[in-house]
């Protein structure tokens, strides 16, 4: 089987990984073998996503694939970017045009 990432930006709301993963592996016709996840966010998001999908355990979306019997889906702290500024600066959250540039 040939393995599949999901390149994706998180804000506030990580559920949006699960929901994908769900669709691409249970919905999707043909279905997508999702096995790896890498996010791109804001600091704030960071931490939403650290606690919301990464700090339970077992985490959501180990359990994921345990409910619907799935290969495991990596998606580590190491896989998670905080988007800068042009300066460098880790982004809080995105407010301004010059921020979402």
């Amino acid at each position: 089987m040939l393995d599949h990432v999901l390149l994706t930006t998180v804000g506030l709301a990580p559920q949006i990984i699960t929901e994908t993963l769900y669709y691409f592996w249970q919905r999707a016709s043909p279905r997508i073998p999702i096995t790896e996840v890498f996010a791109l966010t804001t600091l704030r998001g960071k931490e939403t996503l650290e606690t919301g999908l990464l700090n339970p355990q077992p985490n959501i979306i180990s359990r994921l694939c345990q409910d619907y019997d799935l290969p495991p889906i990596r998606l580590v702290r190491e896989h998670v970017y905080v988007l800068t500024d042009a300066f460098g600066r880790p982004l809080e959250d995105i407010q301004t045009a010059d921020d979402n540039e």
